[in-house]
């Protein structure tokens, strides 16, 4: 299992990432910039195949069935709000 990161909107899953300290400020930074905000960051933790899926979902531009397989399979699955990025930075 593997831990993921990546950005939800209204139009589905927008995308999938290994999870990094790097990539989790970078996409919390796109999410949360736009006031009012429109997108929410989140973490999962699935199987590697799962994921796999997932980003072939993602590269045919099928948003809402990256989303669907990602609510499926996702062990651990949560958002990330900004103060959580925030107290990253202090620590």
């Amino acid at each position: 299992m593997r831990s993921y990161l990546g950005i939800i909107t209204s139009r589905g899953l927008e995308s999938l990432f290994l999870e990094s300290d790097y990539t989790l400020r970078f996409l919390a930074r796109l999410a949360y910039t736009d006031q009012p905000v429109r997108a929410v960051c989140y973490w999962a933790a699935m199987h590697v195949p799962e994921a796999t899926e997932i980003q072939g979902q993602l590269d045919d531009g099928d948003s809402d069935r990256a989303l669907q397989i990602l609510q499926a399979s996702a062990r651990f699955l949560g958002p990330i709000l900004p103060s959580d990025v925030y107290s990253l930075r202090l620590s």
